[in-house]
Parts: C-alpha cells; structure tokens; sequence
C-alpha cells in the first residue's frame, strides 16, 4: 500500500507471493504496520489470535503499541475487523457497483479536491501524532496541519474544524474521510464539537477540480503577474490551476494548495453557519406559531427556548467574524496572498458572512418579539391565577356565609335574634 503510492485490492491468496517477511524471531522496533499488512496481503485474512501469533505480537510490540485490536482499530485506513468472528482483512477500495451512478471519470492529468466542516475546532497536535504513527508525512506550522501521503493525497487541516483534501478520487475518498465521518474512530479525542451526523451529511464534502500547470512559473519576490492571471481564467468553473514545482521555487505546488486550502476553509465554514441560520429560522418558525396562552397555562417548558436560539446564533456569529481573518502564514509568505484573495472571491466568503451577519440580526428582531410576546403572556398568566384565587376566596366566604345562615347542623349556625338587626 504504502509502496505503491495509490490504492489498490489485494491480490488473492493463490497469487505468487514477492512480499519477504522479516524474521519473527527478530525484535522489530519500526512500526508494525508494515508487517501486519504483509502479512496479511500473504494470507488473505487471518483471525486476531492467528494474526497475533504470526507476527508475534506479545513479544515484539505490546509494550510498546497495547492491544492488537487497539492498534487494528487506530489503522481503519487500512485493516479492517470483523467484531463478530474477529477476523482481520485488508480494506478494499470502495468501487462503485454496476446499479450506482458512475463516477465523474476526469482526464489524466485533473484530479480532485473537496473541503467541509467537520467540527468547531481541530487538537491539530493530536491529529500530526496520529498520522505519524499512520507513516504519513506531516508539517504543522501556522495553525495549519499539512498531511502527505505521497503519489496519492494531501490534506490540510485548520483549527478552525475544516478539512481540504487535495487528490484523492471520488471512489476512494474513503481513505481519509473515516476519521471525520465516523463517531468510533481513533481521532476522536482531536475532533471537539462535531457537528451532528445530519449536519455532516448535508454539507460533506464540496468538490472541484484542479490541475499542475508545469508552465505556471512562480518565484516569490518576483512579478508572478501572469502566473495568478492563469490561475484566475478557470476560477469561474471550480478548477485550479497549481504552479508546478521548480528549481527556483521547490514547495510552489504545497504552498499554493495551502493557500487555495484557507480560503476553502473560510467556504466551508460559511455553508455550516448559513445551515445553522436555516436550521434556527425553523425553530422559530414554529415558535412564533405555537406560542398562545393555552402552551404557558399548560407548561413553560419551551419558555428557554428563544434564549438558547439566541445563544447558538451569537456564537455562529461570533466565529463566522474571524474566518476572513488574513492567516499567519502570509506574514512569512506574502507572495501567496493572491490565491487566497481570488478564491475567497470565488466562493464569494466576504459577502457571504454579510448576508449572515443580515439574516441573524433579521433572526434576533424576530427572538426579541417572541420573548416580548412571551413575557405578556406570562404577565396575563399571573394575572389570569391571580383572578382564580381571588374568585375562589369569594367562593369560600360565600359558602361560610351560607353555613352561618341557614344550616343548623353545621359549626358556623347561629341563631340570629330580631333585634340584633
């Protein structure tokens, strides 16, 4: 797998077998990955006690990696476990099958990106740990976690809970969607606040198109005019067109995508806060047509229900101000600038966050007119029990009265003479 550079299923058991396992006597201090892959792409599958046994786990790794099941599970990229019977295979690619829609097939040298939100916020240390592990490349820097797996994908994680992936086909995208789609995966303590599944679903993911362009020679310091000029002509159809790397600028193609990654980032979180401006103009919706003095005489359990709407849009609007902010790295990288300023354009972030800022302040005249309404209708409710009481208390003399008066048996009878009047 991690040879070859791209996704491929594995052969089957009866095929000649080129994979040299190391001896299992020797005491392994790399990552163990590498062995149980190819042990089992010799194998076909293997149940978790077997598996354990041809690797000899026990002696060579548990000290060091816990559990086989534990590690199994940390690498759902590429091991698969069966919680039934415990067998363990190889993933296989997610093909498309014959009754499914086919797949966008793109010329050789396109390829795709995605983006979405994911959660409120990345532990990006915690997520670089468990990619290392993975044999992946990493960089972290800026507020920005770069993942590499090289021939095959790359990813940019921000802090901010939004996730850009850069080459990885649309059947295969699984291989780095598990880790933010799934509740029960091993990076669930880097991932705080996700949203719900509903959520995730509606937005997950956006994709475009992009192409290295060997003739987009950027430099930084230089005139890179007609560079951004090339990189602005497709802009209109979700394409990109990257900078190769060259002699003079080794890292354009990283530091490009980089870039361009931000800005999506900045879209994607704009699509979560818009769907949370909809999701939120429902509720009210329904409050503003079931809220009568019948709901407060009955309970008032949905009395709160405005303030916490109105909490949930202050804290939407609070983080939907900063995604515009002009991130770190272009205090180091300047030249860089233009291509988070055309793509920002593209995907209209600025006035985006303007039409939100409109629509919440629309939402709060509305929050303020229903807890005004509600208020006078608690108001007429102390007022309608207060009447009650006041009604009863006159029932009650009344009913003395009567006892005093005209029943002989009761306590309260007396006798009146003529001329006590």
């Amino acid at each position: 797998f991690k040879a070859a550079g791209k996704l491929a299923d594995p052969p089957s058991p009866t095929a000649p077998d080129t994979h040299l396992l190391p001896s299992a006597t020797t005491k392994i201090k790399s990552n163990p990955d590498s062995l149980v892959f190819d042990t089992l792409f010799r194998h076909g599958k293997l149940s978790l006690e077997h598996l354990a046994k041809e690797v000899q786990w026990e002696v060579n790794f548990e000290e060091d990696y816990g559990d086989l099941r534990s590690f199994l599970n940390s690498y759902k990229v590429l091991f698969l476990v069966n919680p039934a019977t415990t067998e363990v295979v190889l993933r296989r690619s997610r093909r498309p099958k014959a009754h499914r829609p086919m797949t966008l097939q793109l010329m050789p040298e396109y390829h795709s990106c995605a983006y979405t939100s994911v959660c409120e916020q990345f532990d990006l240390r915690i997520l670089e740990g468990i990619y290392k592990r993975r044999g992946l490349t990493t960089n972290l820097m800026d507020g920005v976690l770069g993942v590499r797996f090289e021939g095959f994908f790359e990813m940019f994680l921000f802090q901010n809970g939004a996730v850009v992936w850069w080459g990885a086909n649309r059947e295969d995208h699984w291989i780095v969607e598990d880790d933010f789609t799934n509740q029960d995966v091993v990076s669930e303590a880097a991932v705080i606040n996700r949203h719900t599944v509903s959520e995730i679903n509606t937005l997950y993911p956006k994709w475009s198109t992009y192409r290295i362009d060997p003739n987009m020679d950027m430099v930084p310091g230089e005139d890179n005019t007609e560079v951004f000029a090339t990189f602005r002509e497709r802009l209109e159809l979700d394409h990109f067109r990257i900078p190769a790397n060259s002699k003079r600028f080794p890292s354009a193609e990283t530091e490009s995508k980089m870039a361009i990654s931000f800005a999506m980032a900045a879209a994607s979180k704009a699509d979560f806060f818009e769907y949370v401006t909809l999701t939120t103009g429902d509720q009210i919706g329904t409050m503003t047509s079931k809220t009568g003095l019948l709901e407060h005489l009955v309970g008032s359990k949905r009395l709160s229900a405005p303030w916490m709407l109105e909490g949930e849009l202050r804290n939407a609007q609070l983080m939907m101000a900063f995604i515009t902010d002009e991130p770190d790295f272009l205090w180091e990288k300047p030249y860089l600038q233009e291509f988070v300023t055309s793509t920002m354009d593209l995907f209209s972030v600025e006035n985006r966050r303007e039409y939100f800022n409109n629509k919440c302040d629309a939402q709060f005249q509305l929050i303020d007119s229903i807890t005004e309404r509600r208020h006078r209708i608690f108001m007429m409710r102390s007022d309608f029990f207060l009447i009650i009481i006041l009604a009863l208390d006159v029932c009650v003399l009344l009913f003395k009265l009567t006892l005093v008066m005209y029943v002989k048996g009761s306590v309260f009878y007396k006798e009146w003479d003529p001329a006590d009047w």
